[in-house]
Protein backbone atom coordinates (compact mmCIF):
# COMPACT_ATOMS: atom_id res chain seq x y z
CA UNK A 1 0.00 0.00 0.00
CA UNK A 2 2.61 2.41 0.95
CA UNK A 3 4.54 1.36 -2.31
CA UNK A 4 1.96 2.16 -4.31
CA UNK A 5 1.24 5.41 -2.44
CA UNK A 6 4.92 6.47 -3.00
CA UNK A 7 5.12 5.86 -6.77
CA UNK A 8 1.61 7.99 -7.26
CA UNK A 9 3.58 10.63 -5.10
CA UNK A 10 6.76 10.37 -7.69
CA UNK A 11 4.51 10.23 -10.73
CA UNK A 12 2.90 13.31 -9.75
CA UNK A 13 5.93 15.09 -8.76
CA UNK A 14 7.90 14.56 -11.89
CA UNK A 15 4.21 15.50 -13.56
CA UNK A 16 4.66 18.53 -11.41
CA UNK A 17 7.94 19.80 -12.23
CA UNK A 18 7.86 18.91 -16.20
CA UNK A 19 4.68 20.99 -16.38
CA UNK A 20 6.55 23.91 -14.62
CA UNK A 21 9.31 23.54 -16.94
CA UNK A 22 7.12 23.46 -19.56
CA UNK A 23 5.06 27.07 -19.22
CA UNK A 24 8.74 29.03 -18.43
CA UNK A 25 9.48 31.16 -20.54
CA UNK A 26 12.99 31.59 -22.52
CA UNK A 27 14.78 29.29 -25.06
CA UNK A 28 17.73 27.43 -24.90
CA UNK A 29 20.53 28.85 -27.63
CA UNK A 30 23.39 26.24 -28.68
CA UNK A 31 26.10 26.23 -31.51
CA UNK A 32 28.33 23.86 -32.38
CA UNK A 33 30.71 23.69 -35.35
CA UNK A 34 28.90 26.53 -37.06
CA UNK A 35 25.38 25.18 -36.31
CA UNK A 36 23.12 27.60 -34.41
CA UNK A 37 20.01 25.83 -32.72
CA UNK A 38 17.36 27.45 -30.37
CA UNK A 39 14.87 25.82 -28.62
CA UNK A 40 12.31 26.57 -26.33
CA UNK A 41 12.91 25.55 -22.60
CA UNK A 42 9.72 23.00 -22.65
CA UNK A 43 11.20 21.34 -25.48
CA UNK A 44 14.73 21.79 -24.02
CA UNK A 45 14.43 19.66 -21.27
CA UNK A 46 11.96 16.88 -22.80
CA UNK A 47 14.84 15.61 -24.88
CA UNK A 48 17.65 16.03 -22.14
CA UNK A 49 15.01 13.68 -19.95
CA UNK A 50 14.27 11.33 -23.52
CA UNK A 51 18.27 11.74 -23.95
CA UNK A 52 18.49 10.20 -20.44
CA UNK A 53 16.08 7.91 -20.55
CA UNK A 54 17.78 6.50 -23.72
CA UNK A 55 21.35 6.22 -21.99
CA UNK A 56 19.80 4.68 -19.09
CA UNK A 57 18.14 1.68 -21.15
CA UNK A 58 21.21 1.28 -24.12
CA UNK A 59 23.23 1.14 -20.46
CA UNK A 60 20.79 -1.50 -19.15
CA UNK A 61 20.99 -3.60 -22.05
CA UNK A 62 24.89 -3.54 -22.62
CA UNK A 63 25.10 -4.55 -19.13
CA UNK A 64 23.10 -7.06 -19.43
CA UNK A 65 24.83 -8.68 -22.48
CA UNK A 66 28.05 -8.43 -20.90
CA UNK A 67 26.67 -10.74 -17.50
CA UNK A 68 25.63 -13.06 -19.61
CA UNK A 69 29.52 -15.01 -19.49
CA UNK A 70 29.10 -14.58 -15.54
CA UNK A 71 25.28 -16.00 -15.01
CA UNK A 72 26.38 -18.84 -17.41
CA UNK A 73 29.31 -19.83 -14.88
CA UNK A 74 27.30 -19.16 -12.40
CA UNK A 75 24.62 -21.28 -13.49
CA UNK A 76 26.86 -24.24 -13.97
CA UNK A 77 28.36 -23.31 -11.12
CA UNK A 78 25.62 -24.15 -8.99
CA UNK A 79 24.58 -26.94 -11.16
CA UNK A 80 28.16 -28.48 -10.74
CA UNK A 81 27.03 -28.71 -6.57
CA UNK A 82 23.78 -29.55 -6.91
CA UNK A 83 24.96 -32.71 -8.71
CA UNK A 84 27.39 -33.11 -6.46
CA UNK A 85 25.24 -33.11 -3.18
CA UNK A 86 23.05 -35.96 -5.29
CA UNK A 87 25.90 -37.92 -5.68
CA UNK A 88 27.13 -37.30 -1.80
CA UNK A 89 23.48 -38.13 -0.85
CA UNK A 90 22.97 -41.49 -2.75
CA UNK A 91 26.73 -42.71 -2.18
CA UNK A 92 25.85 -42.72 1.56
CA UNK A 93 22.61 -44.29 0.94
CA UNK A 94 24.66 -46.68 -0.34
CA UNK A 95 27.17 -46.95 2.11
CA UNK A 96 23.89 -47.75 5.09
CA UNK A 97 23.00 -50.71 2.58
CA UNK A 98 26.08 -51.86 1.76
CA UNK A 99 26.85 -51.66 -1.96
CA UNK A 100 30.33 -51.16 -2.22
CA UNK A 101 30.58 -50.96 -5.98
CA UNK A 102 27.45 -47.93 -5.89
CA UNK A 103 29.38 -45.72 -2.87
CA UNK A 104 32.70 -46.17 -4.40
CA UNK A 105 31.12 -44.66 -7.83
CA UNK A 106 29.14 -42.21 -6.17
CA UNK A 107 32.02 -41.34 -4.07
CA UNK A 108 34.11 -40.71 -7.41
CA UNK A 109 31.24 -38.46 -8.68
CA UNK A 110 31.09 -36.36 -5.38
CA UNK A 111 35.27 -35.90 -5.31
CA UNK A 112 35.01 -34.70 -9.48
CA UNK A 113 32.12 -32.24 -8.59
CA UNK A 114 32.82 -31.36 -5.30
CA UNK A 115 36.93 -31.25 -4.95
CA UNK A 116 36.97 -28.31 -2.26
CA UNK A 117 34.70 -30.00 0.39
CA UNK A 118 36.21 -32.05 3.25
CA UNK A 119 33.65 -33.27 5.22
CA UNK A 120 31.24 -35.33 4.04
CA UNK A 121 32.54 -36.47 0.44
CA UNK A 122 35.99 -37.54 2.23
CA UNK A 123 33.65 -39.89 4.76
CA UNK A 124 31.57 -41.16 1.73
CA UNK A 125 35.28 -41.99 0.23
CA UNK A 126 36.70 -43.46 3.47
CA UNK A 127 32.88 -45.65 3.94
CA UNK A 128 33.19 -47.15 0.41
CA UNK A 129 36.82 -47.93 1.40
CA UNK A 130 35.99 -49.43 4.13
CA UNK A 131 33.21 -51.36 2.25
CA UNK A 132 35.43 -52.69 -0.37
CA UNK A 133 38.17 -53.71 2.43
CA UNK A 134 40.69 -51.33 1.62
CA UNK A 135 41.22 -50.60 5.39
CA UNK A 136 44.16 -48.71 4.74
CA UNK A 137 42.74 -46.12 2.49
CA UNK A 138 39.47 -45.91 4.91
CA UNK A 139 42.19 -45.07 7.59
CA UNK A 140 44.11 -42.27 5.56
CA UNK A 141 40.93 -40.58 4.90
CA UNK A 142 39.37 -40.84 8.59
CA UNK A 143 42.78 -39.39 9.68
CA UNK A 144 42.36 -36.42 7.29
CA UNK A 145 39.24 -36.37 8.12
CA UNK A 146 40.63 -35.26 11.84
CA UNK A 147 42.18 -32.59 10.06
CA UNK A 148 38.97 -30.48 9.63
CA UNK A 149 37.83 -28.88 12.66
CA UNK A 150 33.95 -28.97 11.69
CA UNK A 151 34.45 -33.12 10.28
CA UNK A 152 37.26 -34.31 13.42
CA UNK A 153 34.50 -36.20 14.85
CA UNK A 154 33.68 -38.46 12.06
CA UNK A 155 36.88 -39.04 11.89
CA UNK A 156 37.59 -39.98 15.05
CA UNK A 157 34.69 -42.09 14.90
CA UNK A 158 35.56 -43.83 11.79
CA UNK A 159 39.42 -44.86 13.76
CA UNK A 160 37.48 -45.88 16.91
CA UNK A 161 35.24 -48.09 14.70
CA UNK A 162 38.01 -49.45 13.07
CA UNK A 163 39.94 -50.20 15.79
CA UNK A 164 37.21 -51.82 17.64
CA UNK A 165 36.84 -54.19 14.91
CA UNK A 166 40.20 -54.94 14.46
CA UNK A 167 40.22 -55.54 18.16
CA UNK A 168 42.75 -53.27 18.89
CA UNK A 169 40.99 -51.97 22.48
CA UNK A 170 43.74 -49.59 23.78
CA UNK A 171 43.74 -47.96 20.35
CA UNK A 172 40.06 -47.97 20.44
CA UNK A 173 40.47 -46.37 23.82
CA UNK A 174 42.52 -43.64 22.53
CA UNK A 175 39.70 -42.64 19.84
CA UNK A 176 36.95 -42.88 22.40
CA UNK A 177 39.13 -40.13 24.32
CA UNK A 178 39.35 -37.86 21.92
CA UNK A 179 36.16 -38.33 20.83
CA UNK A 180 34.88 -37.61 24.41
CA UNK A 181 37.58 -33.84 24.37
CA UNK A 182 35.49 -33.22 21.02
CA UNK A 183 32.09 -33.99 22.54
CA UNK A 184 32.46 -33.59 26.55
CA UNK A 185 28.65 -33.79 26.84
CA UNK A 186 27.92 -36.09 24.76
CA UNK A 187 27.38 -39.77 26.30
CA UNK A 188 27.39 -43.35 24.62
CA UNK A 189 25.74 -46.24 24.79
CA UNK A 190 27.28 -49.10 23.93
CA UNK A 191 25.04 -49.52 20.63
CA UNK A 192 26.01 -46.22 19.29
CA UNK A 193 29.45 -47.89 18.11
Amino acid sequence: MLQTLWFFIQIALVTAVAVWLATQPGSVSMSLMGYSVTLDVGVFFILLVVTVLITMFVWRIVRAIFSVPGAIAKYHQEDKRRKGFRALTRGLVAVAAGDAKKATQYSKQTKALLPYQNGLPVLLEAQAARLRGEEGLAQNRFEHLMKDKDAAFLGVRGLLKAALDEGNYTRALEFARQAEEAHPKQGCDPDCL
